[in-house]
C-alpha cells in the first residue's frame, strides 16, 4: 500500500460531513431570461415602429457644437427642415460625441444647405429622425 491509500483506510467515514450538492439556480435563470427577452421585444417593437415610417428629402438648416470646447466630449446638434403634404416642419436632433474623430466626421458630413433624408411618422409628421449613412445610427 502506498501512503495515500493508508490514509484513506484510516478515515472514519461516520465522521465525514458531506456538503450538499449545489443546485442549479432556476430562479436566477428565469430572471435573466425575462430581462433578455424583454429587451429583445422592446428593440423589435421600436424597429417595427420606425420601419413603417415614410421618407422625404429635407434640408440641413444648421449644425452646432454643444460643449465646453471641441476637444472635450459634448454634443453635435443638427437642425433640418422637411415638407410633408405641403406643410413644412423643422426639427433639431442631438448626437453625443465622445471622440474628436467622430466630431470631425459629423462636421465634415453635415453642411448647412445640404439635402438630407428625413424619416417621419406618417401619423404624426412632426416626429422624425435622420440616419448617417455608413453607420445606420439614428440622430
Amino acid at each position: 500500500m502506498n501512503k495515500d491509500t493508508q490514509r484513506l483506510d484510516q478515515v472514519n467515514t461516520s465522521e465525514v460531513k458531506y456538503l450538499p450538492e449545489k443546485q442549479f439556480n432556476f430562479d436566477k435563470l428565469r430572471k435573466i431570461s425575462f430581462i433578455l427577452i424583454s429587451a429583445i421585444a422592446v428593440a423589435i417593437g421600436c424597429w417595427l415602429y420606425v420601419a413603417s415610417w415614410s421618407s422625404v428629402e429635407g434640408r440641413i438648416t444648421g449644425t452646432d457644437w454643444l460643449g465646453i470646447r471641441k476637444t472635450h466630449p459634448g454634443g453635435f446638434e443638427i437642425s433640418y427642415t422637411y415638407k410633408v403634404n405641403g406643410i413644412q416642419y423643422g426639427h433639431q436632433t442631438f448626437q453625443y460625441v465622445w471622440e474628436q474623430k467622430t466630431l470631425d466626421e459629423l462636421i465634415s458630413y453635415y453642411k448647412k444647405g445640404d439635402p438630407i433624408t428625413v424619416h417621419y411618422n406618417p401619423d404624426n409628421p412632426q416626429e422624425s429622425y435622420v440616419v448617417k449613412p455608413e453607420s445606420d445610427m439614428m440622430y
